[in-house]
């Protein structure tokens, strides 16, 4: 700021007419013509360095002074000029931290089959209701039903399931486990899951030839 106001004469005389006038009206407002000489009313901030400027050329004359600047200004700028380099130090220091910060994960989230033994269980108590069970988890009647179904699954193959390790029930998905529910019969289900399995364990070999 000081060194862009130290420029402003040279700044100013360098531009044209419609840009000197925007320069003018952005320093002062309603300047004022008296005893043939303009008197500029400057704008906030403005008004602030006239006044120092002012003060300043009265005291050049009894204070010793170096290039035009009192010792107390020379100082200000220095500690003006260290408190950029601690602020900017203190930037790079904070992206430094945050680049190595590591994102937190959120934690797993229950399979399906799980959340429905859940909602089961509370259900068996009594004292809660489908529409209750809605209400507490956040969702829908509709969706509680749907999760609900996973429990037609055959007995065998939801033991297998809720045994098997967190990245196995990955894909073994809501939505593949319900074409199973579609299969009344409980051999045609197992005979589904078994494919199932199949192909999950076709998938990982390929994945492990590929590496």
């Amino acid at each position: 700021m000081l060194e862009l106001m130290q420029k402003s004469v040279i700044l100013y005389e360098k531009q044209n007419t419609r840009e000197k006038r925007r320069i003018l009206n952005l320093l002062c407002s309603n300047p004022t013509w008296k005893g043939g000489h303009l008197h500029p009313n400057y704008r906030q901030i403005f008004d602030m360095l006239s006044e120092k400027n002012i003060s300043h050329q009265k005291e050049k004359a009894v204070f010793n002074e170096k290039n035009g600047l009192r010792t107390l200004w020379l100082a200000s700028l220095d500690n003006c000029k260290n408190l950029q380099d601690s602020f900017q130090y203190k930037s790079k220091l904070l992206k430094t931290e945050d680049s190595l910060k590591v994102k937190k994960k959120s934690p797993p989230r229950p399979h399906a089959l799980y959340i429905a033994k859940q909602l089961q269980n509370q259900l068996e108590t009594g004292s809660v209701n489908k529409a209750d069970l809605a209400r507490q988890n956040g969702m829908s009647r509709a969706r509680v039903t749907q999760i609900m179904n996973l429990l037609n699954l055959e007995s065998g193959i939801k033991e297998e399931i809720l045994n098997m390790s967190q990245s196995e029930q990955e894909y073994f998905t809501e939505r593949k486990l319900r074409r199973i529910i579609r299969l009344l019969s409980p051999e045609k289900q197992i005979w589904a899951f078994d494919e199932l399995k199949s192909k999950r364990k076709t998938m990982k070999q390929a994945r492990s030839c590929g590496s």
